[in-house]
């Protein structure tokens, strides 16, 4: 570890010395306060502080006297400070850090100077300043204001910042010391001449600015830094005497220097702003959101410039245009800044206003060759689309055979407004049954000719978006509605399809090459384990309710008319072998930078099969987002039996009665492991399940202290029972109201062997927490497990949290299920502390659990939601 001096010069600094000192006292070894003629409290406050005091007569030269006191350090360091700086707490325990850590071979260490901060705590101008050095190096201050520090060697850079946070100062001191100094017939250094110049104008004297501004940059010996800003600032001078042309030129000037910087982007924009000419305007301002800011640059940065100021001008722009649209959406990422501003919200009001009144035109777009019963349910969930704030145009290609379905569209056509029919001349065979459907290489391209036709009516005609679906698709009424609100080019809702009878249920995405649903980086090389996790991670996100960007996508797409303009299509890539339209539609729209979403909110019902429209009613009658299930029939006296296992320990005072009630509902027979009860939970177990095959064994020492002993005796007993189906819940766990029928229907099917449910935290009787240690609602967890005998079952062989059920049951053919489960057993004070406190002795050195969520445990403010039925 090595050591510090802090030196300060001051003079009457009582109103800022102590919140400086205090934010750094206990980290320094040695304070040392330069003292320029006080008359206040500031020397009583650096005494508080143990500080050493020296007397300094003042000179007018901070050069002179910060290296007076750089000669009283006499530390490994000296860190230098103004008595307006101080060190947050974040930036407090880095420095701790790096004291601790420090290479002493290091000669300086940068940090960030965040010289101001707005109301809503952005940084809005910084600069980096060589803030630690090592005194051995003798480094020597230069100037007599605005002095700065010469270093040389080895030099670092940190991510701690010091902010200045001043409450006055003397504005006119430095402009007055700059003019004694021309009186005294002083040669100014290029250093002086700059700085000079940015008190003129901070004075208004613009004119003579002006004057020291140009002479310090046709004399080319200024640091780059400076040159780039003495930029800026003349650009500003001449602004403020309606010099534009001269103002514009000494902002193009500093393109000399470097490449252009977000601050000179919107100088240039607002340029061509002040003119009404809005395009180029709009061309620099979003030059300035996409030039990025340079952190290891020692000259100032002007934050605001990279994101609030051209975000918001963008919305202006954006707005005198007319499209409203835009406008709304760079006034919302100017929020994500500023999100209290008068201006972003009185942005938000007004667009959201204009935006009501201009409603967007989308075209319903199919290419149809249907069989007549999954038609009419197609065009029925077309009718009850929600068109609010939405212009619905219907353009369909019929390339039926069958007469019905050709009646159908013409049906549709005279109920509906704004309808197309395109009819085809095929007598192409398209063939499909109970098992499958048929294509060909002839049949792929034809339809890919059908959707360009489509898409090419679509800009012809001036649409904001074109929605392709095919009319095997039954969409829920919000549908359009949502992929619009996400504003994406390419956005397709998710349906879950069995391509063959007895297969799993596949979504209509990947996020690779032709239909690869595991994510992969080039080179990588993964096994079979290693895949089939990674499919169902995949797998699982898509089953909760989000917008996530995927590789490939199609059947039920919404592409904006900014896709369109950029050339997406359906035509054939040449030298692309993938099969299937929607493949080449997908690899067009990367390479033009486009990029694909999928949503999962609203995932339409597909009928694949005519087998399929036996749960089509129930799914038109009611939106949902949980996909009917459509279950291979159970005798009644076939029905697989449930048994519950569970493992019980003094729980009459919690949940216990609550929750078996609840189970009660529709298990069959029940295993309960109590560890070790001093009270009557097992009483409690035999009432309410007196009517159900019930099995209890008692543990007269409890085992949790080493859980997976405990787990595997749960299992083995359990597994004695010869039981069907395990559903292991804890004591605390418990269904959502009114799922009975719907677990019955998991276990009555022949698909799968293991379910994964959601189950979420609650920290009271209506809310669920969810923050970033607190999240496990948005995993699904295995609870439901088909007992297999012919499969050999290992465990995760760990003391603690080594899981319910054995590791290796994903082996088995498994799926998710959208009934959720809830946690009870955070959900008072008391239970919150009495964990915390089992983690703690359990666990002490967090070996099997985070320790940043053992510790979130008794957070006073955790972050809720609430319970929605």
């Amino acid at each position: 570890m090595v050591s510090i001096s802090l030196c300060l010069i001051v003079k009457n600094e009582e109103a800022v010395l102590g919140t400086c000192l205090h934010s750094i006292h206990d980290i320094v070894d040695e304070i040392n306060i330069i003292d320029t003629g006080s008359d206040d409290k500031t020397k009583e406050i650096a005494n508080s502080y143990q500080a050493n005091i020296y007397d300094f007569k003042w000179v007018n030269d901070f050069a002179k006297a910060r290296n007076f006191a750089f000669s009283k350090a006499t530390m490994d360091y000296i860190l230098w400070l103004d008595a307006d700086d101080v060190f947050l707490e974040e930036d407090r325990q880095k420095l701790k850090e790096l004291k601790n850590a420090l290479d002493p071979s290091v000669d300086s260490v940068r940090m960030h100077y965040n010289l101001s901060v707005d109301e809503f705590g952005n940084v809005t101008s910084s600069l980096m300043r060589n803030r630690l050095v090592r005194r051995e190096r003798h480094f020597k201050w230069i100037g007599a204001v605005h002095e700065y520090l010469e270093v040389g060697g080895k030099i670092i850079n940190s991510d701690i910042a010091v902010l200045h946070n001043p409450v006055y100062h003397d504005a006119t001191r430095n402009l007055s010391i700059y003019k004694e100094r021309l009186e005294r017939g002083e040669q100014f250094s290029p250093r002086d001449m700059y700085y000079f110049a940015n008190e003129l104008k901070d004075h208004s004297e613009f004119e003579t600015a002006i004057e020291y501004y140009e002479k310090f940059l046709e004399g080319q010996e200024g640091w780059i830094e400076d040159n780039i800003a003495a930029c800026a600032k003349l650009a500003d001078c001449y602004a403020a005497l309606g010099n534009q042309a001269n103002s514009l030129r000494s902002i193009l000037h500093s393109f000399s220097y470097t490449t252009p910087r977000p601050e000179f982007c919107c100088k240039v924009a607002n340029y061509f702003f002040e003119k009404k000419d809005y395009q180029p305007a709009i061309f620099w301002y979003k030059l300035a959101t996409e030039t990025a800011v340079q952190e290891d640059n020692l000259g100032i940065q002007k934050r605001v410039y990279s994101n609030w100021i051209p975000y918001i001008q963008l919305c202006v722009c954006y707005d005198v245009l007319g499209d409203y649209e835009t406008a709304y959406y760079f006034n919302e990422i100017a929020g994500v800044t500023r999100p209290g501003d008068s201006k972003y919200l009185q942005n938000k009001q007004y667009l959201e206003k204009r935006l009501l009144s201009v409603k967007k035109k989308v075209l319903i777009a199919s290419p149809i060759r249907q069989d007549p019963e999954i038609l009419r349910c197609f065009l029925k969930s077309l009718k009850r689309l929600n068109q609010e704030g939405l212009s619905f145009y219907y353009y369909f290609i019929n390339d039926n055979q069958d007469k019905k379905s050709t009646l159908l569209l013409k049906d549709f056509q005279k109920e509906m407004q704004e309808v197309t029919i395109n009819d085809i001349d095929s007598e192409e065979e398209y063939r499909k049954n109970q098992m499958t459907h048929y294509w060909n290489e002839s049949l792929v391209w034809k339809v890919a000719q059908f959707k360009d036709s489509m898409i090419e009516h679509a800009k012809e005609h001036d649409f904001d978006y074109i929605f392709l679906v095919d009319s095997d698709l039954v969409l829920q009424k919000e549908t359009i509605q949502h992929l619009v609100a996400q504003k994406k080019d390419i956005i397709s809702e998710v349906f879950w399809t069995r391509w063959q009878p007895e297969a799993m249920e596949q979504p209509q995405v990947w996020l690779s090459d032709e239909y690869t649903q595991f994510e992969i980086k080039p080179g990588e090389e993964l096994n079979d384990s290693e895949e089939a996790q990674r499919y169902h991670d995949f797998i699982n996100q898509l089953r909760q309710p989000g917008v996530y960007e995927v590789g490939g996508l199609g059947a039920c797409t919404l592409i904006s008319r900014n896709a369109l303009e950029k050339g997406v299509c359906f035509k054939k890539i040449p030298n692309l072998t993938f099969w299937g339209e929607d493949r080449h539609f997908c690899i067009r729209a990367g390479a033009l930078g486009v990029s694909l979403w999928a949503d999962t909110h609203y995932p339409p019902y597909h009928l694949y099969r005519q087998s399929d429209l036996e749960g089509v009613n129930d799914y038109l009658e009611e939106d949902v987002i949980e996909m009917p299930v459509t279950d291979k029939k159970v005798a009644a006296s076939q029905k697989p039996r449930i048994t519950l296992s569970m493992i019980i320990k003094n729980e009459e005072k919690k949940y216990l009665e609550k929750v078996l009630r609840k189970h009660s509902d529709y298990i069959d027979a029940a295993v309960i492991i109590d560890d070790g009860s001093t009270d009557n939970s097992v009483a409690i177990c035999k009432e309410i399940l007196k009517n159900i095959p019930l099995t209890i064994i008692s543990n007269f020492e409890s085992k949790f202290s080493n859980e997976i002993t405990l787990r595997k005796q749960q299992w083995e007993k359990t597994i004695e029972t010869n039981p069907d189906w395990i559903l292991n819940m804890d004591a605390d766990e418990m269904f959502e109201e009114g799922i009975a029928s719907q677990l019955r229907a998991l276990t009555n099917q022949e698909d799968f062997d293991l379910y994964s449910f959601r189950i979420y935290d609650m920290w009271d009787e209506s809310n669920y927490r969810e923050d970033e240690q607190w999240k496990s609602h948005q995993l699904y967890r295995p609870f439901l497990l088909r007992y297999k005998t012919n499969f050999t079952y290992k465990w995760k062989e760990q003391k603690q949290h080594c899981g319910r059920y054995p590791e290796n049951i994903f082996q088995l053919p498994n799926s998710i299920s959208q009934l959720r489960i809830k946690h009870l057993g955070w959900s008072t004070k008391d239970l919150r502390a009495e964990k915390y406190n089992r983690y703690k002795k359990l666990d002490p050195n967090a070996v099997y659990g985070r320790r940043e969520q053992y510790e979130s445990i008794l957070d006073p403010t955790p972050k809720l939601v609430k319970w929605n039925k």
